[in-house]
Protein backbone atom coordinates (compact mmCIF):
# COMPACT_ATOMS: atom_id res chain seq x y z
CA UNK A 1 0.00 0.00 0.00
CA UNK A 2 1.42 3.36 -1.04
CA UNK A 3 0.23 5.60 1.77
CA UNK A 4 1.71 8.68 0.15
CA UNK A 5 -0.58 8.30 -2.88
CA UNK A 6 -3.76 7.48 -0.97
CA UNK A 7 -6.61 9.83 -0.05
CA UNK A 8 -4.54 11.80 2.48
CA UNK A 9 -2.00 13.06 -0.10
CA UNK A 10 -2.35 16.52 1.42
CA UNK A 11 -1.63 15.19 4.90
CA UNK A 12 1.22 16.42 7.07
CA UNK A 13 4.35 14.56 5.83
CA UNK A 14 5.06 13.39 9.38
CA UNK A 15 1.62 11.77 9.60
CA UNK A 16 2.08 10.18 6.19
CA UNK A 17 5.41 8.72 7.30
CA UNK A 18 3.91 7.48 10.57
CA UNK A 19 1.15 5.66 8.66
CA UNK A 20 3.69 4.14 6.29
CA UNK A 21 5.76 2.93 9.24
CA UNK A 22 2.71 1.34 10.88
CA UNK A 23 1.78 -0.30 7.59
CA UNK A 24 5.23 -1.89 7.36
CA UNK A 25 4.98 -3.11 10.96
CA UNK A 26 1.77 -4.92 10.01
CA UNK A 27 3.50 -6.97 7.29
CA UNK A 28 5.28 -9.80 9.22
CA UNK A 29 3.78 -13.27 8.86
CA UNK A 30 3.30 -13.51 12.64
CA UNK A 31 0.87 -10.57 12.43
CA UNK A 32 -0.98 -12.27 9.58
CA UNK A 33 -1.31 -15.46 11.65
CA UNK A 34 -2.66 -13.56 14.68
CA UNK A 35 -5.02 -11.67 12.38
CA UNK A 36 -6.35 -14.89 10.87
CA UNK A 37 -6.52 -16.90 14.10
CA UNK A 38 -7.55 -14.38 16.74
CA UNK A 39 -9.31 -11.50 15.02
CA UNK A 40 -11.32 -12.90 12.14
CA UNK A 41 -14.64 -14.64 12.67
CA UNK A 42 -15.55 -17.83 10.85
CA UNK A 43 -17.66 -15.71 8.50
CA UNK A 44 -14.69 -13.43 7.80
CA UNK A 45 -12.41 -16.38 7.00
CA UNK A 46 -15.07 -17.86 4.75
CA UNK A 47 -15.27 -14.56 2.86
CA UNK A 48 -11.52 -14.84 2.29
CA UNK A 49 -11.81 -18.38 0.96
CA UNK A 50 -11.02 -20.30 4.19
CA UNK A 51 -7.41 -20.64 3.09
CA UNK A 52 -4.73 -18.75 4.99
CA UNK A 53 -1.95 -19.24 2.43
CA UNK A 54 -3.98 -18.23 -0.60
CA UNK A 55 -5.53 -15.29 1.23
CA UNK A 56 -2.11 -13.71 1.67
CA UNK A 57 -0.81 -14.31 -1.84
CA UNK A 58 -0.72 -11.82 -4.72
CA UNK A 59 0.40 -8.92 -2.49
CA UNK A 60 -2.73 -9.07 -0.35
CA UNK A 61 -2.09 -8.32 3.31
CA UNK A 62 -3.93 -7.74 6.60
CA UNK A 63 -4.63 -4.09 5.75
CA UNK A 64 -6.12 -5.01 2.38
CA UNK A 65 -8.30 -7.72 3.92
CA UNK A 66 -9.48 -5.65 6.90
CA UNK A 67 -10.39 -2.68 4.69
CA UNK A 68 -12.36 -5.03 2.43
CA UNK A 69 -14.11 -6.92 5.26
CA UNK A 70 -15.04 -3.79 7.22
CA UNK A 71 -15.64 -1.55 4.18
CA UNK A 72 -13.26 1.10 5.45
CA UNK A 73 -10.31 3.01 4.04
CA UNK A 74 -6.79 1.63 4.06
CA UNK A 75 -5.78 4.36 6.49
CA UNK A 76 -8.58 3.41 8.88
CA UNK A 77 -7.58 -0.24 8.59
CA UNK A 78 -3.98 0.63 9.49
CA UNK A 79 -5.08 2.52 12.61
CA UNK A 80 -7.47 -0.20 13.80
CA UNK A 81 -5.00 -3.03 13.26
CA UNK A 82 -2.01 -1.17 14.69
CA UNK A 83 -4.07 -0.45 17.80
CA UNK A 84 -5.32 -4.02 18.00
CA UNK A 85 -1.82 -5.49 17.84
CA UNK A 86 -0.29 -2.87 20.18
CA UNK A 87 1.94 -1.36 17.51
CA UNK A 88 1.08 2.26 18.26
CA UNK A 89 0.98 4.26 21.50
CA UNK A 90 -2.17 6.12 22.54
CA UNK A 91 -0.77 9.61 21.92
CA UNK A 92 0.34 8.79 18.36
CA UNK A 93 -2.96 7.08 17.65
CA UNK A 94 -4.97 10.12 18.77
CA UNK A 95 -2.74 12.39 16.68
CA UNK A 96 -3.23 10.30 13.54
CA UNK A 97 -6.98 10.11 14.13
CA UNK A 98 -7.10 13.92 14.29
CA UNK A 99 -4.89 14.33 11.22
CA UNK A 100 -7.09 11.99 9.18
CA UNK A 101 -10.36 13.39 10.54
CA UNK A 102 -11.36 9.87 11.61
CA UNK A 103 -13.64 8.84 14.45
CA UNK A 104 -11.89 7.45 17.57
CA UNK A 105 -10.30 4.00 17.29
CA UNK A 106 -11.04 1.40 19.93
CA UNK A 107 -9.87 -2.16 20.49
CA UNK A 108 -11.67 -4.65 18.28
CA UNK A 109 -13.31 -7.53 20.14
CA UNK A 110 -11.45 -10.63 19.01
CA UNK A 111 -11.18 -14.31 19.71
CA UNK A 112 -9.69 -15.20 23.09
CA UNK A 113 -6.30 -16.87 22.87
CA UNK A 114 -7.84 -19.70 24.92
CA UNK A 115 -10.74 -20.27 22.58
CA UNK A 116 -10.63 -23.28 20.23
CA UNK A 117 -10.77 -22.91 16.47
CA UNK A 118 -12.31 -25.41 14.09
CA UNK A 119 -10.66 -25.43 10.67
CA UNK A 120 -13.26 -27.07 8.46
CA UNK A 121 -11.07 -27.20 5.37
CA UNK A 122 -8.29 -29.10 7.18
CA UNK A 123 -10.59 -31.04 9.48
CA UNK A 124 -8.68 -30.05 12.62
CA UNK A 125 -9.54 -28.52 15.97
CA UNK A 126 -6.91 -26.12 17.31
CA UNK A 127 -6.19 -24.46 20.64
CA UNK A 128 -3.55 -21.74 20.95
CA UNK A 129 -2.47 -22.51 17.39
CA UNK A 130 -1.85 -26.21 18.12
CA UNK A 131 -3.86 -29.05 16.59
CA UNK A 132 -5.58 -30.95 19.41
CA UNK A 133 -7.99 -33.12 17.41
CA UNK A 134 -8.31 -34.36 13.86
CA UNK A 135 -11.76 -35.26 12.57
CA UNK A 136 -12.39 -37.56 9.60
CA UNK A 137 -14.31 -36.22 6.63
CA UNK A 138 -17.05 -38.82 7.15
CA UNK A 139 -17.56 -37.97 10.85
CA UNK A 140 -20.54 -35.80 10.02
CA UNK A 141 -21.96 -35.50 13.52
CA UNK A 142 -18.69 -34.34 15.00
CA UNK A 143 -18.10 -31.88 12.18
CA UNK A 144 -21.61 -30.47 12.53
CA UNK A 145 -21.06 -29.84 16.25
CA UNK A 146 -17.67 -28.21 15.73
CA UNK A 147 -18.91 -26.09 12.82
CA UNK A 148 -21.81 -24.84 14.95
CA UNK A 149 -19.47 -23.84 17.77
CA UNK A 150 -17.14 -22.11 15.31
CA UNK A 151 -19.81 -20.13 13.46
CA UNK A 152 -21.26 -19.08 16.84
CA UNK A 153 -17.80 -17.86 18.05
CA UNK A 154 -17.55 -20.58 20.69
CA UNK A 155 -20.20 -19.77 23.30
CA UNK A 156 -20.12 -21.98 26.40
CA UNK A 157 -23.24 -23.81 25.16
CA UNK A 158 -25.02 -24.51 21.88
CA UNK A 159 -28.32 -26.20 21.14
CA UNK A 160 -28.09 -29.69 19.70
CA UNK A 161 -27.29 -29.00 16.02
CA UNK A 162 -27.76 -32.58 14.80
CA UNK A 163 -30.57 -33.22 12.35
CA UNK A 164 -33.57 -35.36 13.14
CA UNK A 165 -34.77 -33.62 16.28
CA UNK A 166 -33.67 -34.03 19.92
CA UNK A 167 -32.14 -37.41 20.75
CA UNK A 168 -30.37 -37.51 24.11
CA UNK A 169 -28.70 -40.87 23.49
CA UNK A 170 -27.35 -39.84 20.10
CA UNK A 171 -26.11 -36.58 21.58
CA UNK A 172 -24.25 -38.35 24.42
CA UNK A 173 -22.63 -40.73 21.94
CA UNK A 174 -21.53 -37.84 19.70
CA UNK A 175 -20.04 -35.98 22.67
CA UNK A 176 -18.20 -39.11 23.83
CA UNK A 177 -16.73 -39.54 20.33
CA UNK A 178 -15.75 -35.89 20.21
CA UNK A 179 -13.87 -36.15 23.52
CA UNK A 180 -11.71 -39.07 22.37
CA UNK A 181 -8.07 -38.08 22.61
CA UNK A 182 -8.82 -34.56 23.83
CA UNK A 183 -6.73 -33.45 26.79
CA UNK A 184 -6.95 -29.66 26.67
CA UNK A 185 -10.72 -29.17 26.40
CA UNK A 186 -13.82 -31.21 27.17
CA UNK A 187 -17.32 -31.34 25.72
CA UNK A 188 -20.38 -32.29 27.78
CA UNK A 189 -24.04 -32.96 27.10
CA UNK A 190 -25.82 -30.28 29.13
CA UNK A 191 -28.11 -32.72 30.96
CA UNK A 192 -31.29 -31.70 29.15
CA UNK A 193 -30.64 -33.81 26.06
CA UNK A 194 -30.90 -30.65 24.00
CA UNK A 195 -27.52 -28.95 24.20
CA UNK A 196 -23.73 -29.23 24.41
CA UNK A 197 -21.26 -27.37 26.63
CA UNK A 198 -17.51 -27.05 26.27
CA UNK A 199 -14.82 -26.06 28.78
CA UNK A 200 -11.07 -25.95 29.20
CA UNK A 201 -9.67 -28.85 31.18
CA UNK A 202 -7.92 -27.87 34.42
CA UNK A 203 -4.14 -27.80 34.05
CA UNK A 204 -2.03 -29.89 36.42
CA UNK A 205 -4.93 -31.47 38.24
CA UNK A 206 -4.60 -35.17 38.99
CA UNK A 207 -6.90 -37.54 40.71
CA UNK A 208 -5.90 -38.89 44.06
CA UNK A 209 -6.94 -42.36 44.99
CA UNK A 210 -8.67 -42.59 48.31
CA UNK A 211 -7.05 -44.79 50.90
CA UNK A 212 -9.11 -47.40 52.62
Amino acid sequence: MDVANSRQSGLDPNATQALQDLYLRLQPIRIARRFWRDLLSAKDRQALGNNFTESFSKNRDVVHHWAHLRNCSGERAILELANQFDLVDDETLRWLVRELGERPVKKIPGRSARTPRWDKARGVLELDGTVIRKVRANARRLRTILETFETSSWPSRIDDPLSGGPDAQRLREAVADLNKGLKQIRFRADGTGMGINWELRPVGRTRKRSRR
